[in-house]
């Protein structure tokens, strides 16, 4: 089922999050990290349960810099 996007950096977001995570095992995480603006902040972190989420938290946070992992794990710090 395709779901009408509103927002195309989103959109882009979750095509580019699916190719990386294809398959999430059971358990497994997408990590999304953000940097807030700012010389002395640190990095913020987020786990998914999936490509939809993670790219419509990594959307939200569009204006710093956001990485996504792309190896998914299991919601571990490492």
């Amino acid at each position: 089922m395709n779901i009408p996007y509103v927002n195309p950096r989103e959109r882009d977001a979750e095509q580019f999050l699916k190719l990386l995570h294809h398959k999430i095992g059971a358990g497994e995480r997408s990590e999304v990290r953000h940097k807030p603006s700012g010389e002395d902040r640190l990095m913020c972190r987020k786990f998914c349960v999936d490509p939809t989420e993670a790219a419509w938290y990594a959307a939200l946070l569009a204006c710093g810099e956001v990485y996504a992992d792309a190896a998914p794990g299991r919601g571990e710090v490492r």
